[in-house]
């Protein structure tokens, strides 16, 4: 079985991040793409126009981050293998994490608030 190439795989990924939040994403950058020597490849994405998202995929192991310039803080997640079945559940932990960062006040102004 031939496994997908980075440019598949960072499309395929950022598509169902852009579907998961919809609006609540903006801006996505994708960037260091490559399959030598194994595929990998980053893009961030603003979220709730408050966080700089960092997302990270290194031979099918992903991560993110909330970028704060000079240094960033992990978010963790129960889903550490990329799988396209369990990006979904990925999209929700990390919706779920960003949200306890940002007072409801500014969700509900937005209308992001559920």
């Amino acid at each position: 079985m031939q496994s997908k190439k980075s440019d598949q795989l960072v499309d395929e990924i950022a598509n169902e991040f852009e579907t998961y939040f919809g609006d609540k994403i903006d801006t996505i950058s994708i960037y260091n793409v490559t399959d030598t020597p194994y595929p990998m490849f980053n893009f961030r994405f603003e979220l709730y126009n408050s966080f700089i998202i960092e997302f990270s995929y290194n031979r099918g192991a992903i991560g993110c981050g909330i970028n704060f310039g000079n240094y960033g803080v992990d978010v963790k997640n129960s889903i550490g293998w990329y799988d396209l079945k369990n990006i979904g559940q990925f999209c929700k932990e990390l919706d779920e994490d960003i949200r306890l960062r940002i007072p409801d006040k500014f969700l509900q102004r937005k209308g992001w608030l559920e």
